[in-house]
């Protein structure tokens, strides 16, 4: 509020270009947003539509300033299965039944979050649309035997890590959708699931489940899920999205193996639960990664109200952002994850409760709906 009334007071005593005004003005109204101040929506007022202003009013729960902000939005925007899905929340919260029906229902055949948070709001089933690659034999081994590939999959065997790496990479450069639909093939059989994932990203073929959502050390994730009595496809979910399934796996700040444990995290876990780290490596075993990483996302849903959404917010954040972003009284918990102020954090969390219904359908199990996994967000307590 301070800031708002001091560039009230300032703005008419100096020459600020329009631009300029625009930008202060629309950071003054992001970061009302951002700490989910009362007047924030009068921030926004002579603004362009942006999306915090739709998350303001959603987290406000004025579904009329939400409606008129989401179809204010440039067309690109207004046209996501984000944006979609509010905008069949808040006609559904205005009364306007069939235009929500109809908004929603244009969802309800999209693989995602949206996608799915619009099929439960419907009693719909999930699209899950499964589609693996076709390809016959022979034209399997044919590309296999191209220099290029036969080289690649030598440094993989021997574990020739870096050469690896940029081979994969020139190949992903140059390959035809086609060609890296086989190469993605080729990785998944070789047991190089991470690359099979990203080399399917780069052809933008989206709907092989078989190949990017493996069922990968399932006895490890079943195990840690029966001890501390968590859903193992929110397990696998955890682990898809923190490291795509390489149990080698380091982050930039120095996270480490299958659920991206920092080295401190791993120590202190392991201390809790009696089975101290001998050294910092253990956390690259699969099976000590996922006893640890289990055990701390146990840690996290017992310290933030037993809440799924909650303590995936935490498991990538940490537990001190997520109490600091909790309401001041019950809200939404999909209104609350869309206001969560890191775009990272926001995605992540939308992320890990999606891949868990995808888990839930590949491990042949009856899908849990994801708004079964989101219980409302209780208030902050004193």
């Amino acid at each position: 509020d301070k800031a708002f009334e001091t560039w009230q007071r300032i703005k008419p005593a100096y020459q600020f270009s329009e631009q300029d005004k625009l930008h202060i003005q629309r950071y003054i109204a992001n970061r009302a947003a951002l700490n989910r101040e009362d007047r924030t929506l009068e921030y926004f007022a002579d603004l362009p539509a942006e999306p915090w202003r739709v998350r303001a009013a959603l987290w406000q729960q004025d579904w009329q300033a939400a409606l008129q902000a989401i179809l204010s939005l440039n067309i690109d925007e207004q046209k996501s299965t984000r944006w979609q899905y509010w905008l069949g929340r808040s006609q559904a919260a205005l009364g306007q039944l069939q235009s929500a029906n109809d908004t929603l229902l244009a969802l309800v055949s999209e693989r995602d979050f949206y996608g799915f948070l619009a099929a439960d709001r419907l009693n719909l089933p999930y699209q899950m649309n499964h589609n693996p690659i076709p390809f016959e034999q022979v034209e399997l081994t044919t590309f296999s035997q191209r220099p290029a590939i036969a080289r690649l999959r030598e440094f993989y065997t021997l574990n020739m890590g870096l050469e690896s790496r940029r081979q994969v990479y020139a190949l992903k450069q140059r390959l035809s959708p086609r060609e890296l639909q086989l190469l993605a093939t080729l990785t998944h059989r070789w047991g190089w699931h991470n690359q099979t994932i990203a080399v399917l990203g780069k052809a933008r073929y989206w709907d092989a489940l078989d190949l990017r959502f493996p069922i990968l050390f399932d006895s490890a994730i079943l195990k840690a899920g029966k001890s501390n009595g968590l859903d193992p496809s929110w397990l696998f979910g955890i682990a898809r999205q923190e490291s795509a399934f390489n149990p080698q796996a380091r982050s930039p700040v120095g996270a480490m193996g299958l659920m991206q444990l920092m080295p401190n995290t791993g120590k202190l876990i392991a201390r809790l639960i009696n089975r101290p780290l001998k050294k910092t490596q253990e956390l690259l075993n699969p099976d000590r990664n996922i006893q640890l990483g289990s055990a701390y996302l146990k840690r996290m849903y017992d310290q933030n109200q037993r809440n799924p959404v909650l303590a995936t917010a935490s498991y990538n954040a940490g537990p001190h952002r997520v109490k600091n972003w909790l309401p001041k009284q019950e809200l939404a918990a999909d209104i609350w994850l869309e206001n969560i102020p890191f775009n990272e954090t926001r995605k992540y969390t939308s992320n890990v409760l999606a891949y868990a219904a995808v888990f839930d359908y590949q491990r042949k199990q009856t899908i849990t709906p994801i708004t079964t996994r989101m219980p409302a967000v209780q208030a902050k307590t004193p």
